[in-house]
């Protein structure tokens, strides 16, 4: 068993440790589960607007992404689909793109 199949939709509150970014696709968080560090993106706080139109559509479209490319450098792992609304994934430490402006 992974350590990550634990966590579900209604328990992600006991795991997040920090906020990483927030956007319109969508929050990242920091989550520590049994000291496994992962990310968390979750579209759930976005309007049902945006989720039943786009948000779910991208979100899938991420997930199968990250299969695909599988095993490549610097490319996440993702770990689990939590839902529609969001998945955990490797949090790989860096700088962001927005800082080499």
């Amino acid at each position: 068993m992974d350590v990550f199949d634990k966590v579900r939709r209604e328990n992600l509150e006991i795991y997040k440790v920090g906020v990483i970014g927030e956007g319109n696709q969508g929050d990242i968080y920091k989550i520590s589960v049994d000291g496994r560090i992962a990310a968390l993106k979750d579209i759930a706080k976005r309007s049902l607007f945006y989720r039943l139109l786009f948000g779910r559509w991208l979100l899938s479209r991420e997930c199968r992404v990250y299969q695909q490319l599988l095993g490549l450098s610097g490319i996440p792992k993702l770990y689990k689909v939590i839902d529609k609304d969001g998945f955990i994934f490797e949090l790989i430490e860096g700088t962001p793109l927005s800082k080499f402006s």
